[in-house]
């Protein structure tokens, strides 16, 4: 009898853990989300400045290299 309620607790409490970390890693992804939807214009604004204001391509590449770098790192 104790073991069949230990098992039954032991399971729900593992049925309550995955279906935690689901919930939490969609909030993640939708926080995530949001953010990149809210840094995209200004992003894709100062990418136009910078293209404006750099017609060596060479200086072009490194900036839009090095701003790209520091996205894939956020």
């Amino acid at each position: 009898m104790f073991r069949k309620l230990f098992a039954a607790t032991l399971g729900l409490l593992l049925l309550a853990l995955a279906v935690f970390s689901i919930l939490s890693a969609r909030a993640t992804r939708t926080r995530l989300i949001e953010e990149i939807e809210r840094r995209l214009p200004t992003q894709a604004e100062m990418l136009r400045i910078i293209v404006i204001a750099t017609p060596d391509p060479r200086v072009l590449q490194e900036t839009v290299t090095s701003l790209s770098r520091r996205l894939e790192a956020r």
